[in-house]
């Protein structure tokens, strides 16, 4: 914490002195690593915190801030070769699954859409029961302008995982670029139905009820759903929107 401080105030010296005492003492640990990754990376660039940035990344390679730091860097063959490297992690350590989200999210920035989707497939298969693996190759399918195959993703993913609201936004979502809204507000009702106060699915299903004014009333009890749930109650964001859709409705003096 100390060398993060130091580094953010500029006082690049004495942040790499900090990084490195505490990597002394824990030379193999992943959050020692990428803080000297991050502290040599700010003070003399990426060439100097490859090595470290990279040993971080072989400890883990779902952690997206040292997977973010390998990346950056402006030299399009650096930037490819610590793509190379980091995916050659995903596919040789166990994984939770938000590496796939990260794979799809950064891999543009050196690979090809084509390349990008071909790895998503393969560490799909490999792990069958991360439910990343259906959301990040439909993501890429959507990046591609391939919409059909990632709709049908998308809902096999929803049958397989009916618990997980985080699928059935994905899947809202997909049904909205393509204007079939009638379906993404059937989607997104079940994920407010497991996750009420999510921001991003509230704000979403008030965006595609907006479209009718005739919806304005259901968009406000979506909402004050959420802001009356524990997730949403202290969101003042949600509270905004709220008093937004009653200035729709004419009602200022709720607003």
């Amino acid at each position: 914490e100390r060398a993060i401080q130091a580094s953010r105030q500029n006082r690049h010296d004495e942040a790499v002195a900090f990084a490195q005492a505490a990597l002394a003492w824990t030379p193999r640990d992943m959050a020692a690593l990428d803080t000297l990754g991050y502290c040599l990376l700010r003070r003399d660039g990426h060439a100097a915190a490859l090595r470290q940035l990279k040993a971080a990344v072989a400890q883990d390679a779902e952690h997206d801030g040292a997977v973010l730091r390998l990346l950056d860097t402006s030299d399009p063959a650096a930037r490819r070769d610590a793509m190379n490297f980091w995916v050659d992690q995903l596919r040789q350590q166990v994984l939770l699954g938000d590496g796939l989200l990260t794979l799809q999210a950064e891999g543009a920035r050196a690979w090809t859409d084509a390349e990008v989707l071909a790895e998503l497939r393969s560490l799909r298969q490999r792990w069958p029961a991360h439910w990343q693996g259906p959301v990040a190759e439909a993501r890429q399918l959507l990046r591609m302008q391939q919409p059909a195959p990632a709709l049908d993703l998308l809902m096999q993913a929803a049958q397989r995982f009916p618990q997980l609201p985080r699928v059935h936004l994905e899947l809202a979502d997909a049904m909205r670029l393509e204007s079939r809204n009638d379906a993404a507000l059937a989607a997104n009702a079940r994920t407010l139905a497991l996750s009420p106060g999510w921001n991003r699915a509230v704000r979403l299903q008030v965006e595609l009820l907006g479209q009718d004014a005739r919806r304005w009333p259901q968009a406000e009890q979506v909402l004050q759903q959420a802001v009356g749930s524990r997730d949403g109650w202290n969101d003042a964001d949600l509270i905004g929107l709220l008093a937004w859709v009653q200035e729709r409705q004419e009602r200022d003096p709720d607003a």
